[in-house]
């Protein structure tokens, strides 16, 4: 589990759900919500947005603050090359 708060009322919770192969995201500006892993990336199972630009936009929401997840989503996407040779 991943967890972390912006100010005291606003806390993010990332949880892995093994046996759904899923990721869960509460948010506090979109509320609970379910990833699965797809054309590498995780993406919602409803709407297919993405999991990673929506924690930058609620943080952005919240906070102002701007988050860059490019270097994330690259080792991503090198690790799955690496897997597949």
């Amino acid at each position: 589990m991943l967890s972390f708060e912006l100010g005291s009322d606003h806390r993010f919770v990332l949880n892995k759900q093994a046996p759904n192969l899923q990721l869960w995201l509460s948010s506090p500006v979109r509320g609970p919500l379910r990833y699965e892993f797809r054309d590498d990336a995780w993406v919602n199972n409803r709407d297919e947005h993405p999991l990673l630009a929506s924690v930058a936009e609620d943080v952005a929401a919240i906070s102002g603050l701007q988050l860059e997840f490019g270097a994330v989503e690259e080792a991503i996407r090198e690790a799955l090359e690496e897997m597949e040779r």
